[in-house]
């Protein structure tokens, strides 16, 4: 009897199991579908900065951007800042593991440098912790204020490193997610789509203001988009991983339910047995 209750109490409990993964699985589908709508407006406006940048820069020489934009040129220092985006959360597959196996691989192979990392994340932090790196400070994260964020990562730029790479997960197709490494700082001019235009623009402010302006809205919505392609690359895989997570507890329940049957139907045989061995011995 001991054993049928058992069995009872694990059912309820793969009951529970499911409808919480169920759950966890509808918030991640709802939340995903918010993130794309908003990735695709972002990535809209920043291919169309992009161009306004690439026919405003085609009007101007290498000398000009030596001389007043400090974004396209690094000194020679030996420090390069490694920011990778991370989930604050678990129960979201491999999302982070892919995360920390491009890191490693980044700080084993050097290629003469050293990285000093950032995490926006609380798993990344823990990572950093757990493996003793040297951890940047930036103070100035939040997902609702990216201009002192980009404040802050311009001033480590100018100050102590070499350039600044953003590691973050992107989401290729429906069911495959990709790790992307992608240097932010300094900036290469042939990134940028080029247009040639017809006619020279005319400029109500001088050049070094617009140049810097452009600059700085580019990059804010460069930070915008790794963020967003992350974020929906965590939401998939963990709408993945609970997907998985409940058909396996369903086929739990069904095995459970089964011994469930065949224990309860030994008991009532049992219990048959024993009552027809009572009245034979009473006759």
């Amino acid at each position: 009897m001991t054993n049928v209750k058992e069995i009872k109490r694990r059912i309820l409990s793969m009951d529970n199991v499911i409808k919480t993964t169920e759950a966890m699985k509808m918030i991640s589908t709802l939340k995903l579908k918010k993130v794309k709508e908003l990735l695709h407006h972002v990535q809209t406006y920043l291919n169309d900065m992009q161009l306004i940048f690439s026919n405003f820069s085609s009007t101007l020489d290498i000398y000009f951007y030596k001389k007043t934009c400090r974004y396209f040129f690094h000194k020679n220092r030996s420090k390069s800042l490694l920011i990778f985006i991370t989930s604050n959360r678990g129960l979201c597959g491999s999302f982070n593991s892919l995360i920390f196996e491009k890191v490693n691989q980044l700080i084993k192979e050097k290629n003469g440098k050293k990285y000093v990392l950032f995490s926006i994340g609380k798993k990344g932090n823990e990572f950093i912790l757990n493996n003793k790196f040297h951890r940047a400070k930036i103070h100035h994260f939040s997902f609702e204020n990216y201009d002192l964020f980009f404040q802050d990562l311009t001033k480590l730029f100018f100050n102590r490193f070499d350039s600044i790479y953003f590691i973050y997960n992107k989401l290729q197709t429906s069911m495959h997610v990709e790790t992307i490494v992608e240097k932010i700082l300094p900036i290469s001019i042939q990134q940028f789509p080029y247009q040639k235009n017809q006619i020279p623009p005319i400029l109500g402010s001088s050049k070094k203001k617009i140049i810097n302006f452009l600059i700085e809205k580019l990059l804010i919505l460069k930070c915008k988009k790794f963020f967003l392609h992350s974020s929906s690359s965590e939401h998939t895989e963990r709408m993945i991983s609970m997907h998985k997570a409940s058909e396996n507890a369903k086929d739990i329940k069904e095995n459970l339910i089964i011994n469930y049957n065949k224990e309860r139907q030994y008991l009532i045989t049992k219990e048959i047995l024993e009552i027809v061995g009572g009245l034979e011995s009473l006759k």
